[in-house]
């Protein structure tokens, strides 16, 4: 039997950052079945640096769109960054 390599979405999507790089919203809803990327996102940014960047393409049908891609600036912030969170 397979052991699960995250047991919740938060880990889902770090283990996709570190793997991958970057990931946009129909990216964690079509690979890793996460519908609400940002709130997972806003989580992770209570303890990491994490970037996002807006995407410009054009869709299936040659109209414009964007999106944006979030990304980890800095894996871990200073200790004085996590202590200040709790104070």
């Amino acid at each position: 039997m397979k052991k699960l390599e995250a047991t919740t979405q938060k880990e889902e999507v770090l283990i996709y950052l570190k793997k991958y790089g970057k990931i946009s919203t129909i990216e964690a809803s079509n690979k890793l079945f996460i519908a609400d990327l940002q709130s997972i996102i806003r989580i992770l940014r209570k303890t990491m640096d994490i970037g996002d960047e807006w995407v410009y393409k054009k869709n299936k049908f040659g109209r414009p769109c964007k999106f944006k891609r979030y990304f980890i600036v800095n894996e871990q912030k200073s200790l004085w960054e996590r202590l200040r969170f709790f104070m």
